[in-house]
Parts: structure tokens; C-alpha cells; sequence
């Protein structure tokens, strides 16, 4: 669209037109994302592309190049890309990363959903500026809602507040990965104005497990776990033997244990790397001999002279029985 001023006299329009040339665009083979683009487009015209990653996927770059030179792409939304056709061929190329998983759990305790409030997500840059990510975050009725999306494992995300009605009603929690990261009870909304950040979640920070070698047992635990999250501890005593200790430390600091008996352990990963030692020692309880290929077990230790005694046959694969 043009337009101009009429001068005092006639005038003539007179408009020259080319013939545009087309370009092909390719888009490079990616794995854990699906790329849509047209196959060609003209000099000058605009393309839409659209890039959704897997389900547990963030999209990690994105890039399209006319040979050596980068054309610069306009974002839409979460999914959609825009840019202008070049003088030539281009390839775009998408590259995805595994992400974490943030679930938004919204509850109100009346029951009538969250009356005009809701929350809007974005992403944090490091310059500090902030990129709209979902909005109208909210209850529409009933008493809670869930929302979940997924960022980039060193993505910055930060959640902020808009006003409706009954806000002393409305609560939710942050979970990232699994973990509770923040967490605004009934009553903390009543009166925050539009637009306070209410809550921030930072990347995850992970550290690492060593487990000191030990003898006649096992310990079954991950090697690295993110600071604040549970962490699932095993112990396996090998036949004939039993913990005699345990203890987590990070750093001179003796981490607490929960006992959730027959060897499973948890405890909360620390700011810190940990190390596990576990000790075993021999069950006194049980004497073991082999007799002709079996296992002849005597248990003993009880406080009269009686005692059990039975012959238990082990196979190749790990199996018994008792005769």
C-alpha cells in the first residue's frame, strides 16, 4: 500500500513490475522435533515455519542460513517462526535438547475457580529481559487446575500475578523436574498487584554421588541427583551378610536418612556433592556349609539349645527352594 498527496493538476500511475525468482528452502534432518516450512518461496516473501518439539523436548536453537550469511527470524509464539525469503537458497536447521518438566498445580478453596486471577509464565534472559511462555494460567472453575509445559534445563522461569476477584482464595504450587520449587498458600495472593513476580524457578542445580567401595553388600544409588530433590538409596547385603552401617556425608556434614526398612533408604540431595558408606558384617545368626554341590544352612543364636536346620538349593539363574 502506498499513498501520496494529490498535486493541483492530473496525474498518472504508472507501476513497473519484475518476475520474482524462487528459492528453495530445505530443512536439515532433526531428530526429537518435527520442522514445517514450504519447500520454496520468492525473493522478499515472508515464510512461516513451525517447530514443535517431542513431547519432553525444548527446541534448543534454530537457525536459517543463505550460505554464510544468517537470516534473522521473528518468533510468533511458543511453535511459530517467521522470516523473510532471501535472494537464494536457505537451510534451516532446528536442534533439540531433553527439557524439564514444570507442572503448575492451581487450587481454590471456595470451589468456584480462580474469578478473574491468573498467573503468566516467562522466560528469563540473562540480560534479564523476559519472554512471554503461557499466559492465562488459571481456575475456571471447580477448585484446581493443572498446568504443565516444559523449558530448558538452564532456562530461568518466573511467574507473575494478575488481579481478579477473591484472590485470598487462590493458591498453587511450582513443581520442576519433580521438585517443589515454590509453593504461595491460601491467603499470600489477597493483595498482590498485577504484574508481581510471585514466584521464580532457577536451573537445577546437580551434584554428585560417590558411593565408597565397599565388600559383601551393594549400594544402588544415581550419580548425580539435583539439589533439594529425594533421593532413593538401596542396600543389597550379600547371602550371609548384613548392614552394620550407613552414612551419607557431604562434605564433614552427616546427612539424615529416612529407614523405609528391607534396604531402602531416601534422603534430601544437599548443596553439595555427597558420599555414601556403607559397611557390612557377617550374619552371626547363620552358618553356612556346603555339602554335595548345596548349600546346608544351620540357623542358630537362639537362647535354648534348639535350633532349624535345612538344606536350600540354588540354581544357575538365582532361584531356591527348601527342602
Amino acid at each position: 500500500t502506498y499513498t501520496f498527496r494529490m498535486p493541483d493538476g492530473d496525474v498518472t500511475v504508472k507501476a513497473t513490475f519484475m518476475q520474482l525468482e524462487s528459492h528453495d528452502i530445505t530443512v536439515e534432518a532433526t531428530e526429537n522435533l518435527t520442522v514445517t516450512a514450504p519447500e520454496s518461496a520468492y525473493h522478499t516473501h515472508k515464510v512461516t515455519m513451525t517447530v514443535i518439539p517431542d513431547e519432553g523436548y525444548v527446541l534448543k536453537s534454530l537457525t536459517v542460513m543463505q550460505g554464510e550469511t544468517e537470516v534473522e527470524i521473528t518468533q510468533v509464539d511458543d511453535t511459530t517462526y517467521t522470516f523473510r525469503m532471501p535472494d537464494g537458497d536457505v537451510v534451516i536447521t532446528a536442534i533439540a535438547e531433553e527439557g524439564e518438566q514444570i507442572v503448575l498445580e492451581l487450587m481454590d478453596s471456595y470451589g468456584d475457580g480462580w474469578n478473574g486471577n491468573y498467573l503468566s509464565v516467562y522466560l528469563e534472559a540473562a540480560d534479564g529481559t523476559e519472554t512471554l511462555l503461557q499466559d492465562d494460567i488459571t481456575v475456571p472453575s471447580g477448585s484446581e487446575a493443572t498446568y504443565t509445559f516444559w523449558v530448558s534445563g538452564t532456562a530461568t522461569v518466573v511467574f507473575r500475578w494478575n488481579q481478579g476477584s477473591y484472590a485470598e482464595e487462590c493458591s498453587f504450587t511450582v513443581v520442576r523436574d519433580g521438585i517443589v520449587v515454590h509453593e504461595a498458600a491460601e491467603g499470600m495472593l489477597e493483595e498482590v498487584e498485577t504484574g508481581t513476580l510471585v514466584a521464580r524457578s532457577e536451573p537445577l542445580v546437580f551434584r554428585e554421588i560417590t558411593v565408597e567401595e565397599t565388600e559383601n553388600g551393594t549400594v544402588v544409588i544415581p550419580e548425580m541427583a539435583p539439589e533439594g530433590s529425594n533421593v532413593d538409596l538401596e542396600i543389597i547385603p550379600a547371602i550371609g551378610y548384613n548392614l552394620s552401617s550407613l552414612i551419607v556425608t557431604c562434605g564433614t556434614r552427616e546427612i539424615e536418612l529416612e529407614d523405609h526398612l528391607n534396604g531402602q533408604y531416601t534422603f534430601t540431595m544437599p548443596a553439595g556433592n555427597v558420599t555414601v558408606i556403607a559397611q557390612f558384617e557377617e550374619d552371626t545368626h547363620v552358618a553356612q556349609h556346603e555339602k554335595d554341590g548345596y548349600e546346608l544352612i544351620w540357623y542358630t543364636g537362639f537362647e535354648t539349645n534348639e535350633s532349624m536346620s535345612g538344606i536350600m538349593r540354588w540354581d544357575e539363574n538365582g532361584d531356591d527352594s527348601n527342602w
